[in-house]
């Protein structure tokens, strides 16, 4: 399908990958040895490093123009089914610390059982972090802080790809159903959805943020509302229930601070509050501290 593209005159240069930068999830990692200049050991899994991964094709960062900075770029040799180079973004060479090139990182173990642990991948070269290529394009950066690590994208691996297109000029009316037209010819199991620009792709990220705080706005300026409504209930209720005893105050010549403070009231509610902060924990623990006594020792012997 990409010779397909590629033959095409209104198509200048085609990669893909796994997501497009700044759609991509999270994982998190682990990193052993070091590389040229740096001492250490294995990161303490306290410490672990939370990294975007992506899986691209070699001429990945070629079309994206994003140079390679440090170390090298995706070779040949690296799609081989026992090859393990990946590079990383400067955002995750200032996270770590020092010259990453060389060291082996991983992905963190998911619970304690060690089969789950994943092979060890060798870090061999740095590109620039790509929130400053697309600074200009969406306005702002849609990713985050996080850094990122790429994988070499490996023949007959079946997943859903992203596809990134550069065009010789403006993109026709046409192209888009003829995206679809060569994909089904090459193959009718190939699908191509949602063909839209970067600037669409980084606006609708943004608008889709700028939904979400919106939405966590007016759910706080909510919950707000409703405890003023509350407390304003509350203090209406105790006024009219204590309005003899605020007006005899005032004939016995109280002033407005006396009045206000009303005897030991500052003192009663954070007593309150330290009461069943103390009731809640009490009443958390002891169900599981009572199963915890519980236990007999043949029991828990058996189980191993």
């Amino acid at each position: 399908m990409t010779q397909r593209l590629e033959a095409d005159s209104e198509i200048a240069e085609i990669t893909f990958a796994d997501r497009f930068p700044g759609q991509e999830g999270y994982a998190r990692l682990e990193m052993q040895g070091a590389g040229e200049g740096v001492t250490g050991s294995t990161v303490s899994h306290d410490t672990l490093l939370a990294a975007r991964p992506n899986m691209v094709a070699n001429n990945f960062f070629n079309v994206f123009e994003v140079p390679v900075v440090a170390g090298r770029g995706f070779t040949a040799a690296d799609v081989r089914p026992d090859a393990n180079a990946v590079m990383v973004d400067d955002t995750f060479v200032r996270h770590v610390g020092g010259n990453v090139l060389g060291r082996r990182v991983r992905y963190a173990r998911s619970g304690d059982d060690d089969t789950t642990m994943s092979p060890w991948y060798e870090i061999v070269g740095v590109v620039p972090a790509f929130s400053d290529k697309f600074t200009s394009v969406s306005g702002s950066s849609a990713q985050g802080p996080l850094p990122r690590m790429f994988h070499p994208a490996r023949p007959g691996e079946d997943r859903t790809s992203t596809l990134v297109i550069r065009l010789t000029g403006s993109p026709s009316p046409q192209l888009a159903p003829r995206l679809r037209q060569i994909a089904a010819t090459v193959d009718p199991g190939l699908r191509v959805e949602g063909v839209q620009g970067v600037v669409d792709s980084w606006e609708k990220s943004l608008k889709l943020m700028q939904l979400v705080a919106v939405a966590i706005i007016v759910v706080t300026v909510s919950v707000l509302l409703l405890s003023a409504a509350g407390i304003y209930a509350m203090m209406s209720f105790t006024v009219a229930r204590r309005r003899r005893e605020i007006g005899i105050r005032a004939a016995l010549g109280a002033d407005a601070r006396r009045m206000l403070t009303g005897g030991n009231t500052l003192l009663l509610m954070p007593s309150v509050v330290a009461v069943m902060s103390i009731v809640g924990r009490l009443f958390a623990a002891v169900a599981p501290a009572r199963r915890g006594l519980a236990v007999q020792p043949v029991e828990a012997l058996r189980d191993e």
